[in-house]
């Protein structure tokens, strides 16, 4: 097929570097993965037959691929950016579809995005619509802008779009994208969030500036998900999370609330503005759309509302007088589901086994997913055999076929999959069943929907029966019995069916199992999909919560084990659990089967030790090696490795991260391997950085040269410039032409003052927070005419920013009537950030103290900084914060050791000032001892603020 020969062109063109991280990122097998002694184009011959057989395997490849073509980087797994990269993959996306028409003889124009194809909701033309400016914001737009970028740390999620389906919620969690993007945000769209999960959350870099995940259909995560999800984001303050969906999963809704972050996406203030915005892009439908504006309408599905618009019939019983004004909604609903009749009837004249198909298919996508093509003609092919030889899909579909289905379904090769356009089709066609609008076959009842799933899970694909027999169980736990659900796990046990969705199922407290019944299914599982991190993760979780007893735990995790369980997931708290001899020995027999995830093989490494380097040795010689593993390796061998090190250099197909590894093993006796590595360009930034830093001074020119090179990095940029001092020059040039926020901080830093016109004008085109908040850190009282601008119009400007043109404006007219504004909307989520800076501005107002003795009531729970500005503004009343400096004081201790255990930044301003309480002289002075002499015994517990202040005191 044609996708084949492109995915095959692109995969000959890459560097080898990049070829042999794609077949990483892929979990190729290694025999696929390190063919040495043949060509990349052989190479990758093989993995295109490889993937014909991989579930999904690919669409996985393409959005690699895809990443490295319009994004210039490896995305993190299950999401991309929104942005110009974007936008410019879906122009090209179109102009293929253009001319892969052309050459099959096809009219080019039936494949082009349109309006029409926009409002009626067609997969293909999301992201175009919104990018070319067909869609219309919101009515609440711009006050789910402001929770957003106001969340602060509330974070997960920062704000949530709910609506049925049909409200159009994807088009506005799309339109927020833009939005953030174009403040300069960083935005991540999540179209897998089980993938970013397993992977990808830890491939986002961490940045100055804020970033933002957007998930839709956030209603089909499991809660287990939801809570790794929010366990990932707890480590990552700089990610803001917004989701969207038809309601939120249990874990997630006491986070947002009608009135902090949650968003009602129904359309009764929007649909009359939908509508005309619809007539004005494509006038054939102003007559129609004159006669919906008009109706007694109140909140109509947006799809079901535009797909009788296109039809240009609004309501049923305005056929003889389009320009009747007495319809109502049941009118309307009526409509679309007779347009979606004749649509099926129109299918079935030409191909009437398709046509029952696409009802089927509709069951299916009901519970939540969308069906294989595999399955798909499997349904026709099903009903074929019922009333004679399949008409439909014994060969690929034709032109004609995908035309008359293209309304309503789309194919994607890559996936190997058949989508709904919309769901709400789907669930029109069911409702159009059930009135009896397709035919005298029964479609609707429980009857028909058992009967679908049972031909799922007879002969459907993996895919396809696993996640319907999940979906059925999740979404209908009333149409299938216990026992027969039972049943069909055991039957697609029975078939070899190690696909996730239906595995987990085991461990889902929707049914009732016995541990003993849940333990038999998951040994008959554990060789059938023996390394799953979805399906292993979630059973250690259930294993946890259910086992108390560590005997009783490392009893089935090993039955588990030898069962044929090998995820890591299973593998290493069964290492953890088992005495020292038995680990050891369970250690050396996992390191000889390479086939062990890295991390375990790793962790057996750390617990064998120096037993263990014999076979360190064996991996460093082996190509195959996974890259965390051989880094491992090289520590543990240290410097009776360093020839094989140097071996490892030389490949121009090594990671990133084992190269750098090799750098700091072999130090200065790596400088000419350092030399050659920064004149190669296919170098990695981070190898170069790494070279940079062993090259020290003779690395000056190179330097020099990265810095003029536009296609440098950002990371070596900041590199070279720190390297090089003094690079005044440079960093005004880059300063002039970088897009990074980071460099431009860098650049900002390094010339101090020199750099204000500089900062000026960054200050009048950027909008990151980062550099804006540089820039004004650095301009002073010469941009308080800035700083008052945004006070001005504060519920739109960045709370950090906001924070810092605060300090800029200090007690000015403008920064006093601020706060007051800011602590009379305390209570209306005023973002943790800016609450300090509203407490800290001296103004004569009760609410002023009200706020402040409120915080000081509960300190201990209290965001620290704010506590201090609480402090501050009751300093004039010593005897009132006198018992709180007391409590603060003799808290001292685990003030500091909570902070260190969980990782928060450092921040002692509380306690410097209740030590300076005039009432607390005493006390003050023998905690500071006691603080000082804990110093001594264990370096680096105190701050060095805590300490400087400590030292004057006494």
């Amino acid at each position: 097929m044609a996708f084949r020969e492109e995915l095959y062109a692109q995969l000959i063109q890459l560097p080898p570097g990049q070829f042999e991280e794609i077949l990483f990122r892929l979990n190729i097998e290694v025999w696929y993965r390190r063919r040495q002694a043949v060509s990349q184009e052989q190479r990758a011959i093989d993995i295109i037959s490889y993937l014909e057989h991989e579930e999904q395997g690919f669409g996985h490849l393409r959005e690699i691929l895809d990443g490295l073509l319009f994004f210039r980087e490896f995305l993190p797994e299950g999401a991309y950016p929104v942005g110009q990269s974007l936008w410019q993959r879906e122009e090209a996306y179109q102009r293929q579809a253009l001319e892969a028409a052309t050459k099959r003889g096809e009219d080019p124009e039936a494949q082009r995005i349109t309006p029409e194809k926009f409002y009626a909701a067609q997969h293909q033309a999301g992201w175009l619509g919104c990018f070319r400016g067909w869609d219309i914001r919101r009515s609440f737009s711009s006050e789910l802008l402001h929770q957003v970028l106001n969340a602060g740390h509330h974070n997960c999620p920062a704000a949530a779009i709910l609506g049925p389906t049909g409200s159009g919620k994807t088009v506005a969690l799309r339109r927020l994208a833009l939005d953030l993007y174009e403040q300069g945000y960083k935005v991540w769209w999540v179209q897998d969030p089980e993938r970013l999960l397993r992977f990808g959350l830890a491939e986002l870099t961490k940045g100055e500036a804020p970033q933002f995940l957007l998930v839709d259909n956030i209603q089909k995560l499991e809660n287990e998900d939801v809570r790794r999800l929010q366990q990932g984001l707890r480590r990552r303050t700089d990610l803001g999370l917004v989701v969207a969906g038809r309601q939120l999963p249990p874990a997630l809704q006491a986070k947002v609330s009608a009135s902090s972050g949650l968003f009602t996406a129904e359309s009764s203030a929007d649909w009359v503005a939908i509508v005309q915005k619809a007539a004005e892009l494509v006038p054939t439908w102003a007559r129609a759309a004159r006669t919906l504006t008009t109706a007694p309408l109140v909140a109509p599905n947006l799809v079901h509302l535009l797909w009788v618009l296109a039809a240009g019939r609004p309501v049923a019983n305005a056929a003889q007088d389009p320009a009747a004004q007495d319809f109502t909604a049941q009118d309307l609903e009526r409509a679309f589901l007779e347009i979606l009749a004749d649509r099926v009837r129109r299918i079935r004249t030409i191909l009437p086994d398709l046509a029952e198909a696409i009802s089927d298919a509709a069951a299916i996508r009901e519970v939540g997913r969308h069906i294989s093509y595999h399955s798909f003609r499997l349904l026709a092919d099903y009903h074929a055999a019922l009333s004679g030889p399949s008409r439909s899909l014994q060969e690929p579909l034709s032109a004609l076929a995908w035309s008359l289905l293209a309304p309503l379904l789309c194919f994607e090769p890559e996936y190997d999959a058949v989508r709904f356009q919309h769901q709400s089709l789907a669930e029109g066609l069911i409702l159009a069943g059930q009135q009896g609008l397709l035919g005298p076959r029964p479609i609707g009842t429980d009857t028909w929907r058992r009967a679908t799933l049972d031909l799922m899970i007879k002969r459907g694909s993996s895919f396809s029966s696993s996640h319907a027999l999940s979906g059925f169980v999740r979404t209908h736990p009333d149409l299938i019995s216990q026992s027969q659900a039972i049943a069909y796990i055991q039957q697609l046990l029975a078939s070899s069916n190690g696909h996730g969705a239906y595995l987990r199922l085991i461990v889902n407290e929707r049914l009732a199992l016995t541990p003993a019944q849940r333990l038999e299914l998951l040994r008959a599982a554990a060789p059938l999909a023996p390394v799953n991190a979805q399906l292993w993760s979630a059973v250690w979780s259930w294993v946890q919560h259910n086992y108390e007893e560590l005997e009783q735990k490392v009893e089935l995790l090993t039955q588990l084990y030898q069962a044929g369980c090998r995820d890591r997931n299973i593998l290493l708290p069964l290492l953890q659990g088992l005495g020292n001899q038995q680990a050891q020995a369970l250690a050396q027999t996992w390191l000889a089967d390479t086939t062990i995830h890295p991390a375990v093989l790793c962790r057996c490494l750390d617990l064998l030790g120096e037993a263990a380097q014999d076979r360190a040795r064996q991996l460093l010689a082996d190509v195959t090696t996974h890259p965390t593993v051989l880094c491992r390796c090289l520590d543990l061998l240290g410097e009776t490795a360093q020839d094989r090190a140097r071996q490892l250099l030389a490949d121009p197909a090594m990671r990133p991260d084992v190269l750098c590894r090799c750098l700091d093993l072999l130090g200065k006796t790596a400088l000419l391997e350092a030399k050659q590595l920064l004149t190669d360009p296919a170098t990695h930034p981070f190898v170069l950085c790494r070279c940079l830093d062993l090259l020290g001074e003779t690395a000056l020119d190179s330097a020099r040269q990265l810095l003029a090179d536009p296609a440098t990095h950002p990371f070596v940029l900041c590199c070279c410039l720190d390297l090089l001092g003094d690079a005044r020059d440079e960093a005004r040039q880059l300063l002039r032409s970088s897009q990074d926020s980071v460099v431009l901080c860098r650049c900002l830093d390094l010339l101090g003052e020199a750099a204000q016109d500089e900062a000026k004008q960054l200050l009048s085109s950027r909008q990151d927070r980062a550099v804006l908040c540089r820039c004004l850190k650095l301009l002073g009282e010469s941009a308080q005419e800035f700083a008052l601008e945004r006070i001005r119009d504060w519920t739109r400007t960045d709370p950090q920013v906001l924070v810092v043109c605060l300090e800029i404006a200090g007690t000015t007219a403008e920064a006093q009537e601020l706060a007051i504004a800011m602590l009379s909307v305390w209570d209306k989520n005023l973002p943790l950030v800016l609450r300090a800076p509203a407490l800290a501005i001296p103004t004569d107002t009760p609410l002023r103290r009200q706020r402040a003795l409120r915080i000081l009531n509960d300190w201990h729970r209290q965001y620290r900084p704010l506590v201090t500005a609480a402090l501050n503004a009751l300093w004039d009343e010593p005897a009132l914060v006198f018992e709180y400096c007391q409590a603060i004081v003799s808290r001292w201790h685990r003030e500091i050791m909570y902070r260190r255990k969980h990782r928060l930044p450092e921040y002692d301003g509380h306690l410097v000032l209740a030590l300076s309480h005039p009432g607390l002289h005493r006390e003050a002075r023998k905690a500071a001892q006691a603080m000082l002499a804990a110093e001594q015994r264990s370096p680096g517990l105190l701050s060095l603020e805590l300490q400087q202040s400590l030292v004057a005191n006494l």
